[in-house]
């Protein structure tokens, strides 16, 4: 069981839901030739160690050490496609949360999990360990965070709102504050990664409340960078908001390869 801070909720029966919902509501079905489990792990950074994945993963887990461990979650790519991917969420962290946030992270680490296989074979690898060596690896980098931020923050919503849609209207506000304050909060993983994570909940958040406008510069970024960086950064949130599937960014990767490396 896991405490969501009002409701106990089986593990089991959440991992089951929210796969259910994945396949039904963020990817269109599901896709035998890729192996993903999701699993709570008392320790991702011991089941890292000994996991079949990435090389060059287990070596950024490694390098971060126990620290891994005060995340809610992470994918364990798989060496190759033959193998199972883990999404491993912390025991550590997400008892502590409520359920919706759960689940919102459940399926953010889902979608990079589909992310990374999509790219896989964008790059045309059968060792997986390929990609990060690829010329677009940062650009994908950036756009998964985008991508996954905005299908998690979704699920949370919906199901945090569910029993009733009114109750979202009447948070807007200060679910749009909490957009902006959480991309006020640097993180240790950088400025435009910060940047990608405020754009994917805007943009959900844009999706969600169809009477409000997109004013992503005035409601996000203004006050909260520097004005010189603006213009870039709205570019860069276009390009985003215009490829938010992975075939359209794929097709369109160099244009932000560019914009990212202005």
């Amino acid at each position: 069981m896991i405490w969501g801070r009002g409701d106990f909720v089986d593990i089991n029966d959440l991992i089951r839901q929210e796969i259910e919902y994945f396949y039904s509501r963020v990817k269109n079905g599901y896709d035998e030739s890729r192996a993903i489990d999701v699993a709570f792990c008392d320790s991702i950074y011991e089941t890292a160690l000994k996991y079949d994945m990435c090389d060059t993963q287990r070596r950024a887990i490694i390098s971060s050490g126990e620290a891994v461990n005060d995340t809610n979650g992470t994918v364990l790519f798989a060496s190759t496609k033959i193998g199972t991917t883990l999404v491993a969420m912390s025991k550590k962290v997400l008892p502590n949360k409520d359920s919706d946030e759960v689940r919102g992270t459940i399926i953010h680490e889902m979608t990079h999990a589909h992310d990374f296989y999509d790219f896989a074979e964008y790059v045309g690898c059968q060792n997986h360990d390929e990609i990060f060596s690829s010329k677009y690896y940062e650009t994908f980098f950036f756009w998964t965070e985008f991508h996954a931020r905005a299908q998690g923050y979704k699920r949370f919503l919906e199901y945090k709102f569910r029993k009733s849609w009114k109750q979202f209207k009447k948070n807007k506000s200060l679910l749009l504050e909490n957009i902006r304050a959480n991309f006020n909060i640097h993180s240790n993983r950088g400025r435009l990664y910060d940047f990608m994570q405020a754009a994917g909940r805007y943009a959900t958040y844009v999706e969600l409340e169809s009477g409000h406008e997109d004013h992503f510069k005035e409601d996000v970024l203004v006050g909260n960078v520097e004005e010189d960086r603006i213009d870039w950064l709205m570019e860069i949130y276009k390009f985003l908001i215009n490829n938010k599937e992975f075939d359209s960014f794929a097709r369109n990767i160099d244009v932000l390869y560019q914009l990212l490396n202005r």
